[in-house]
């Protein structure tokens, strides 16, 4: 990681100029030692440090504490009069680098240490919780999964069309990227698409089996990942990750296809789900690829000179999810017919659908636990990015790891509105498999030191 310190010192080199206390500092420098500071601060630092950060919270301002009485006192009588000399300009600049440097030293490993454990450990929590209430929420909307998911999408669509008009506005999506949408349209609604189709089914499949199984079925992510890379991107994979989604498959096979676990369920078992469930994340899997396709063919063409102003730019994330989130909901919405088709109920059962589905979401017992579920599923998507952004992407795996048992032995203790599931040894067995799976399939990563690091 390059030193903050080393990023803050062209700051504190520009134009200086006079601060209420009749110091000249640089407003930018200062700006960002407060910020920085106020992490140190909320972080729990020592005192010293804590009085730093007080100091700084003024953009533009130095502690004249710090200053000599007769110094201050003439570079009050100097600023008052207007005659404050460049020697007195540089001078003051020197107190300034003394009072800053040590706050943004000290801030900087505090920084680390917040988002190495901190930010890790909120994901952790708040994948559990999302796991875990939604889960709860199918329980009263059984019946009504598909409007769940189709209020779900639209929400999402709510979400990211205002951060994509808010980033827009302030310049950050630039022609080239509108360039890249409108010469490549199919491809960012396609996994939206995959998206449109996952949740359905997988609202669908999870309100019919137990909760500790469908944590487990969530793991066929890293083997349909892996078909999907290998189809659509050309990779090729060692033999080491290779075995570690044999690994993780067994571990879900273990459990997925014992019979004590139907035997033992308070909610019935049937292949039929679970292939639902297992395919809706094949789905989901399909639609991460296509994402990677997108961003890495943007990568691509930025370097052509149709993409003038990319300036080694990424694709804008709010215009990549708005657009796809758009392709979900029309996924959603125009597949509604065939959803009731296949599960044996009237087309014409749409707009009852949508009257019964509202009731049964905004009773007094639901909605509050819904819109606990959609700040989750939001929490975890912004936890994630700064997590990979500030962290490392060991980080994101390991925390992936920690929240799967987490999850899934919550679900045998009692919860609201679900029997709890039994415990078994085969359970146990399979949740050590592929928690091992992953680690193995993710070695390399994990062994990688983070970009920067010393």
């Amino acid at each position: 990681m390059v030193s903050l310190q080393s990023q803050l010192s062209p700051l504190l080199n520009r134009d200086v100029r006079r601060s209420r206390c009749g110091v000249a500092t640089s407003p930018s420098a200062c700006k960002v030692a407060s910020a920085v500071a106020g992490v140190v601060a909320f972080a729990g630092a020592g005192a010293a440090i804590s009085n730093s950060s007080r100091a700084l919270q003024a953009p533009g301002a130095v502690p004249c504490a710090t200053l000599p009485w007769s110094h201050r006192s003439r570079r009050r009588e100097a600023a008052s009069a207007g005659k404050l000399t460049l020697h007195d300009r540089l001078d003051s600049t020197k107190w300034s680098l003394r009072v800053c440097r040590p706050a943004v030293a000290a801030a900087e490993v505090n920084g680390r240490t917040l988002s190495t454990w901190l930010i890790p450990a909120c994901f952790i929590a708040v994948a559990v919780a999302n796991r875990v209430s939604n889960r709860i929420l199918l329980a009263p909307l059984r019946a009504h999964t598909y409007f769940f998911a189709f209020v779900t999408s639209l929400l999402h669509l709510c979400a990211y069309s205002v951060w994509l008009c808010r980033r827009a506005s302030l310049g950050l999506v630039t022609d080239s990227m509108w360039l890249f949408v409108k010469d490549h349209p199919l491809l960012l609604v396609a996994f939206g698409v995959c998206e449109g189709v996952f949740f359905p089914l997988v609202f669908y499949a999870a309100a019919r089996l137990p909760g500790g199984l469908v944590q487990v079925l969530n793991q066929m992510l890293i083997p349909f990942t892996v078909l999907f890379s290998a189809v659509l991107l050309r990779r090729r994979y060692t033999l080491g990750r290779l075995i570690g989604v044999a690994t993780a498959l067994t571990g879900v096979l273990l459990f997925a296809l014992d019979p004590v676990v139907a035997a033992r369920s308070h909610v019935p078992v049937t292949f039929l789900n679970m292939t639902l469930c297992a395919g809706a994340y094949g789905m989901m899997a399909l639609a991460m690829v296509l994402k990677e396709m997108v961003m890495s063919m943007y990568s691509d063409a930025s370097r052509t000179a149709s993409y003038t102003d990319s300036k080694a730019r990424p694709l804008d994330c709010a215009l990549v999810l708005t657009i796809g989130t758009l392709g979900r909901f029309m996924t959603v919405l125009l597949g509604w017919p065939l959803f009731l088709k296949l599960t044996g109920k009237p087309i014409a059962a749409v707009l009852s659908g949508i009257t019964s589905g509202m009731e049964t979401l905004f009773q007094p017992s639901v909605i509050p636990l819904a819109l606990f579920y959609w700040l989750c599923n939001s929490g975890l998507s912004v936890l994630g990015l700064l997590m990979v952004r500030q962290s490392s992407a060991s980080s994101t795996v390991l925390a992936n790891v920690v929240a799967l048992p987490l999850s899934a032995l919550l679900f045998c203790c009692p919860l609201p509105l679900l029997e709890p599931q039994p415990f078994h040894w085969r359970f146990a067995s399979s949740l050590l498999l592929v928690i091992l799976g992953n680690l193995v399939y993710n070695k390399d990563m994990l062994r990688r030191k983070p970009s920067g690091a010393a």
